[in-house]
């Protein structure tokens, strides 16, 4: 979700950014509600977004979904410094997301897959459920 969006509807909810960030610094320490966010933003996204045909095979999907946990993993580790300076939280938390928004453009550019489209792969495919891809979910965390 982009900046913009954001402050628009913070602003037709009349509550600051900082009382938004305050609320979403607490909601990430419970791993539970933010796996449930997290599912919940993806199933609204397949659910907006054309529907398109899979092309590509199990191994394409399952390196390009590989290579997205690697580029997760290589933002996390650049920005890690943002989260303990004062103030750190907010600018950490919106600059993966522009990093992440990024990082799905390039795979879009390089390898022709959406974000939707790889989301919907991952539960068709059962891609979760390969080894490799839980070992690597598992050291990201």
């Amino acid at each position: 979700m982009n900046k913009q969006l954001i402050d628009e509807a913070l602003k037709s909810l009349e509550i600051g950014f900082k009382c938004y960030m305050d609320s979403q610094m607490e909601m990430r320490k419970d791993p539970e509600l933010v796996s449930r966010l997290e599912q919940s933003n993806e199933e609204v996204r397949l659910q907006v977004d054309k529907q398109r045909d899979i092309e590509k095979s199990y191994d394409e999907m399952k390196k390009i979904y590989l290579k997205r946990l690697s580029l997760e993993r290589e933002t996390m580790k650049k920005l890690a410094s943002l989260r303990t300076k004062p103030g750190g939280m907010a600018e950490f938390q919106k600059q993966v997301m522009v990093d992440n928004t990024q990082n799905m453009d390039m795979i879009y550019i390089e390898d022709g897959v959406k974000l939707p489209d790889l989301l919907r792969a991952i539960k068709e495919m059962n891609l979760d459920d390969d080894p490799l891809i839980k070992d690597t979910k598992e050291k990201n965390r």
